[in-house]
């Protein structure tokens, strides 16, 4: 594999982009140098593309990339790759998406979609080694879909995929908390929708949250949920977050619900050695399903709020 240096800003596919004139190929590593916007317009082909300083590529409408995308910059506060075409957009990326590990005052990420359109993923997405680095930032309210495992990085807040806007972001594949600080797979900050068909686990540390329910936005998941030293699901918006799957405790409770919103659990709870789920604030919670507790409470409601249980406690 050849690393190949933009030399100016300009077409991915012209030839004076490029350092000696060579367009990267598909074995080769494709990097943005420091003030150089590259604009992928045609389908390309590669292993890797990356960033130096604020070198950036853009991704136009009707286009795929079938490469990983990595952060490298050692510069802070700067994206690898933008989406930004206006609906009806769309784009895919059939590659890894990796953060990177410079800290970063805001959120940016490997990848940032700005676009009211459809941005598609074929890959694992991953948040990086320093703080705010997440993997994919959904920036618009176009839609992200994801067909991947997604898992937060180990630098405190680098969110795996964060959904920083009223946009959809749609998962096939398992979602795992980190293990830093804020770390979560992936987030809802605003009004948005997280629909996830897959597993989700709580990561290594007490709020590497699997998913973070932030605002008013809702959450969808098609599959288990289970804890670790963190909670799979912390909910503390006024949004909803429906789950179809068990949920299994162990360090950390399966599922909080720490303000207003609503959790509705169609699946068994399992209780290990932490409650399997904790409402600690005024949202309702509903659970169709046996709740099975061993050395901890299978639920606790804390709070003022109604719980409503159809199934059997043992």
């Amino acid at each position: 594999m050849a690393l190949i240096l933009s030399a100016a800003t300009g077409n991915f596919n012209a030839g004076a982009t490029w350092v000696g004139g060579i367009v990267p190929g598909a074995a080769d590593e494709a990097r943005a140098s420091t003030t150089h916007t590259v604009t992928i317009t045609a389908n390309v082909t590669c292993t890797e593309l990356s960033n130096a300083g604020t070198g950036l590529f853009i991704l136009n409408s009707g286009v795929t990339l079938t490469a990983n995308v990595t952060h490298k910059s050692a510069t802070a506060n700067v994206n690898c790759l933008q989406f930004t075409a206006a609906s009806p957009a769309t784009a895919t990326i059939v590659g890894n998406i990796t953060g990177g590990s410079v800290a970063s005052t805001t959120v940016f990420g490997a990848v940032n979609n700005t676009s009211s359109g459809a941005l598609t993923i074929t890959g694992s997405v991953t948040g990086g080694t320093a703080s705010i680095a997440v993997g994919v930032n959904n920036n618009s309210t176009g839609t992200l879909t994801i067909t991947g495992n997604v898992t937060a990085g180990s630098g405190s807040s680098s969110v795996g995929a964060n959904n920083a806007s009223t946009g959809t972001v749609t998962i096939t594949g398992n979602v795992n908390g980190g293990s830093n600080t804020l770390t979560y797979g992936t987030q809802n900050t605003l009004a948005g929708t997280i629909s996830i068909t897959g597993s989700v686990t709580g990561g290594s540390n007490a709020t590497s949250y699997g998913v973070q329910n932030a605002s008013t936005g809702t959450v969808t998941i098609n599959g288990n949920v289970a804890a670790a030293t963190a909670t799979g699901i912390n909910n503390a918006s006024a949004g909803p977050v429906t789950i179809t799957g068990s949920i299994t405790a162990s360090t950390a409770a399966g599922v909080t619900n720490a303000s207003t919103g609503s959790v509705t659990i169609t699946g068994n709870v399992l209780a290990a050695a932490a409650t399997g789920v904790t409402n600690a604030s005024t949202g309702p919670v509903t659970i169709t399903g046996n709740i099975t507790a061993s050395t901890a409470a299978g639920v606790t409601n804390s709070s003022t709020a109604t719980l409503t249980i159809s199934g059997g406690t043992y």
